[in-house]
């Protein structure tokens, strides 16, 4: 029986084009006519105060007259309730990575510190937004545009508010006439073992922005399952 394979990468969105600052990344993609925002924080701190007032997201049109930046909305972390709400969903082990690093506490005593117990939350957190969409959702990390025009093109602005002034932002262009998805990865080396088959391949030229890659496998050449 013949079996082919193929390799997509998983990241942070396609990006048509990304300007970060130090504190805040963004990246955006087109998808079924909708436009796909995801961004992270770059520090404990920002996420924080990410969670505690949420993130304001502005858009403008790019055409002859550029027009002034209109706000869309703002972006907060869901409540637990509604992580609980989610329960039955199909990665629900990343729901509760994410929901506990967005609710657990820090508790005087406890075997870390309370630094540490911050880093080890936001690190669970943006590893959870990565690797499942709803969660990256809930987690106030994901935005999805559904008013988007076709044959337009787009500046989007996410910005950290802090308590009286925002704190970072972040800029991304989307096209969208120029949307794409990355190719398959070519797998460059197939070795066959008792009960298994280890698959070889080459990384990505932007593996920096890739968090995992899903396999997904075809008995007929077509239907590929993940």
């Amino acid at each position: 029986m013949k079996i082919i394979l193929a390799i997509f990468s998983v990241f942070l969105s396609t990006a048509l084009y990304c300007q970060p600052d130090t504190n805040l990344l963004l990246r955006g993609k087109v998808s079924d006519d909708v436009v796909l925002l995801r961004w992270a924080p770059t520090n404990p701190a920002i996420w924080q105060a990410g969670n505690d007032r949420g993130y304001v997201i502005l858009r403008s049109k790019l055409d002859i007259d550029h027009e002034a930046y209109e706000v869309l909305d703002t972006v907060r972390p869901a409540t637990l309730q509604k992580f609980q709400d989610k329960k039955d969903h199909i990665n629900p082990a990343m729901l509760n990575l994410g929901a506990n690093a967005l609710f657990s506490s820090y508790l005087e005593g406890d075997a870390i510190s309370a630094e540490q117990n911050l880093e080890s939350r936001f690190t669970s957190a943006l590893y959870a937004a990565d690797m499942d969409a709803l969660t990256a959702e809930l987690l106030g990390l994901r935005y999805i545009d559904q008013d988007a025009q076709p044959g337009q093109k787009y500046q989007y602005v996410v910005i950290a508010t802090g308590s009286e002034v925002p704190i970072s932002s972040a800029t991304v262009m989307i096209d969208m006439m120029a949307a794409s998805i990355p190719a398959p990865i070519l797998i460059t080396d197939v070795v066959e073992d008792e009960g298994k088959v280890n698959l070889v391949w080459q990384t990505h030229p932007r593996f920096p922005e890739y968090t995992a890659y899903y396999i997904e496998r075809s008995e007929n050449g077509s239907d590929f399952k993940r």
